[in-house]
């Protein structure tokens, strides 16, 4: 969980980066700019709240609406509205007859249409919404329904590709914007609707429209302009961005705050002033009694023991009061004992009856980061705050508890609603959790807004055990994790199958391990001038029914288990024994071999003198060895990650920091790190050749490792255009497809 702590430093220093990457480039465009000049805009208004939407008085508003004033406000535009659906904004601007439309995501096709500046506004998505009436679970139900679509939108031709690619027969339905597809659900015309993340959560419950499990065209927005508007607009714009986005304090961030309200804090719960009344009674009886002690004394030894008794069974009376056995101190809900207790009695309670209850699993986000950046006290008292909420509101027949660390539980014997009803009115709840804990906490002067994630089993699906409700729970919070928090899953009863399979494959990857049935590829890393330097270590599994199953089908299993260890172990060995193989050949010795090492290894007291034995004992040179490590993994545990890795690199093993520039890496502390080379993510290689801000990383990354006196080898090479632009930006290590896939000892 800490990883996601230095992600938030990352994510600064990247954008420090990128915005000096800009600025030269931005001194000559503001430098035709005439302070004094008053620009008229028109500006393309479609209806798309909370982003866009016109005022009362006709003025652009919502999210990019009030960016766009406060745009003008500072460099002395003045606006006109020009109010239109979305596919007629799009003509007019193409048109020449409007200057600017906000909210447009950017193709490559629309960038030969419009302009566009450098800098996105906002990020976003699309999402697939269902009548609650309609039976939709997954993208493969879409076949014979209506969907309703923004017309010649990029979510329209997103789907429409989908589809067919999928061969699923779905009719969709054009509209000119979200509010008529809403529209059209609610008079049943359609069966579903695509609309971006921000307008749904707004909407969706309101139009009894559920989201369904797919989300898809992930997506920069901007302000579109016309081809004949000058560019020195769209600098304005981008220096404007860019001011805003360094200031945590700016006007952009207090936008983004204002059109997400804030929730009035919860009070404390109801039940809390009886038992504080109760300790305090019984506190004040246990002073009376201590003074008569006191005062009775000398009445002699006797009388002492006779009060002395009443004193220990007025202190059982209290301690009966306090069940503190059973409620959890922080928060002073009932703990998990008492939880699995109340739902034991909630099922006996129903017996064969048709149930309609449901229970909650509640995990909270990031809690280990919210504890690493604010500190301990602040975690507890956000758990305190979460635990409020809930309390605050459940009905009185709901039941909250604090089953672990960051793990609330809501226990609702009844919904209110027939059994084949449930599964709605149990989504319908979550999202009401996730919206009521997702609102801003105060942390003893600290902002923090946090998010949660939601499993959701049904009483109905559990065959009244507590074990099955329980382990069914688990499972569907670990899809909600899964899907990247801040959402909930449900767990149906078809999952079961899914668990079964989970269990097959236990057996199976415990007995290939016992029987070696996994094999190594070597693919080969390059230098500028093609010559071979070494090789990458890639395990396989040889399946004896599904035959050569890539590490994609396994590894994840694998680390979620205990299997992780015993594999990476053998990988290890053999990659050992090709070494010391090669040290015996004038051909290979000068080779070096990477082997990916994780978290797992580590992060043992003996990590680092476990793989020193294995090389002693394989015969392998150390300094022929290169381990890579994941970014993520070093800041699970830095400080014990470190001394591992200089330890094995005091012994002569190269040490190389894997996967760099995939989701912001670590530039704030790799100074810090014992390394020899940075591999550059596959990632940024594959968009290098249209994606200017790919290229901009890449370039900071081989400066900062130059300047550090490191290595850098780029990985996913597959074209020479890939190579060539590399090689400008000064990497001269290269490995990918373009040099040589992964292959069994001895290549091809």
């Amino acid at each position: 969980m800490a990883q996601l702590t230095w992600r938030a430093e990352i994510h600064m220093m990247m954008h420090l980066c990128r915005s000096a990457l800009r600025a030269s480039a931005l001194v000559l465009c503001m430098a035709s700019l005439t302070a004094s000049a008053s620009t008229e805009v028109r500006v393309g208004v479609h209806h798309n709240p909370p982003k866009l939407m016109l005022d009362a008085n006709g003025w652009p508003s919502g999210i990019l609406g009030d960016l766009l004033q406060e745009m003008a406000r500072q460099n002395e535009w003045t606006l006109v509205s020009v109010p239109c659906y979305w596919e007629q904004c799009l003509e007019s601007l193409q048109a020449g007859r409007i200057d600017l439309v906000p909210d447009v995501a950017f193709t490559a096709e629309r960038a030969q249409r419009f302009q566009f500046h450098q800098q996105p506004v906002l990020r976003s998505w699309s999402q697939l919404y269902r009548r609650t009436d309609i039976p939709l679970r997954s993208i493969t139900d879409l076949a014979g329904r209506r969907v309703a679509v923004l017309a010649n939108s990029t979510q329209q031709f997103e789907l429409q590709q989908m589809l067919a690619e999928l061969d699923i027969s779905a009719e969709l339905v054009p509209v000119r914007g979200y509010d008529e597809a809403f529209d059209m659900a609610r008079r049943g015309t359609v069966d579903a609707v695509t609309t971006n993340r921000h307008y749904g959560e707004l909407h969706a419950a309101a139009a009894e429209l559920e989201p369904m499990p797919f989300v898809f065209e992930p997506s920069r927005l901007f302000f579109a302009a016309a081809p004949q508007v000058d560019p020195a607009l769209l600098a304005q714009i981008d220096a404007t961005l860019a001011q805003w986005t360094e200031q945590p304090d700016s006007y952009y961030y207090s936008v983004l705050q204002a059109w997400s309200p804030l929730a009035k804090p919860a009070g404390a719960p109801r039940w809390l002033w009886p038992l504080l009344g109760v300790l305090a009674l019984s506190l004040l009886v246990v002073l009376v009694m201590s003074f008569w002690l006191r005062r009775q004394i000398h009445k002699g030894q006797s009388e002492l023991r006779r009060l002395s008794a009443e004193i220990a069974e007025q202190q059982r009376v209290v301690r009966d009061m306090q069940p503190l056995a059973q409620h959890d101190p922080l928060t002073l809900l009932p703990n998990r004992l008492q939880f699995e207790e109340q739902l034991r009695h909630c099922l006996e309670s129903l017996g064969s009856q048709p149930a309609s209850g449901t229970l909650l699993l509640i995990n909270l986000d990031n809690m280990a980061i919210l504890n690493e950046q604010l500190g301990y006290a602040c975690g507890d008292l956000r758990l305190q705050q979460v635990a409020q909420r809930l309390v605050a509101g459940v009905a009185h027949n709901q039941f909250v508890a604090r089953v672990g660390g960051d793990q609330f539980a809501v226990l609702i014997p009844d919904l209110g609603v027939a059994p084949q009803d449930a599964a709605a009115r149990a989504s319908s709840l979550a999202r009401g959790v996730l919206r009521n804990l997702s609102q801003p906490h105060d942390l003893n002067g600290h902002p923090w807004q946090g998010t949660v994630s939601i499993g959701i089993v049904l009483l109905a699906d559990a065959q009244n055990s507590v074990d099955t409700i329980l382990r069914h729970a688990d499972f569907a919070l670990l899809q909600a994790k899964a899907a990247g928090g801040d959402t909930f899953r449900l767990f149906h009863p078809e999952v079961s199958a899914m668990l079964s399979a989970r269990n097959a494959l236990d057996t199976e990857l415990r007995q290939a391990i016992e029987h070696e049935q996994f094999v190594l590829h070597y693919q080969p890393q390059v230098d500028v001038n093609r010559e071979l330097t070494g090789y990458e270590a890639m395990v396989r599994w040889q399946h004896p029914s599904r035959g050569l199953l890539l590490p994609v089908h396994f590894i994840p299993f694998a680390e979620a288990s205990e299997h992780i260890l015993a594999l990476n172990d053998w990988v290890l060995r053999t990659a050992c024994a090709q070494l010391a193989q090669w040290g015996q050949s004038a051909e290979y010795s000068h080779l070096t071999l990477a082997v990916n090492i994780g978290a797992t290894e580590l992060l043992r007291p003996d990590g680092a003198q476990q793989i020193l034995q294995c090389l002693a004992d394989a015969g392998a040179n150390p300094s022929r060895l290169e381990l890579e490590i994941n970014e993520t993994d070093i800041i699970d545990d830095v400080d014990a990650t470190v001394a591992r890795l200089r330890e094995l690199r005091t012994a002569g093993v190269r040490i190389t920091l894997d996967d760099f520039g995939a989701d912001y890496s670590p530039l704030n502390y790799v100074t810090q790190l014992p390394i020899d080379r940075l591999k550059i993510d596959m990632s940024l290689v594959r968009d290098l050749l249209h994606d200017a801000n790919d290229v901009a990383i890449v370039s900071t990354i081989i400066s900062l490792a130059h300047s550090l006196d490191l290595e850098v080898i780029a990985e996913g090479v597959e074209s020479e255009a890939q190579r060539d632009i590399l090689y400008e930006l000064g990497c001269r290590h290269f490995q990918g497809y373009w040099f040589g896939r992964p292959e069994p000892w001895p290549p091809t």
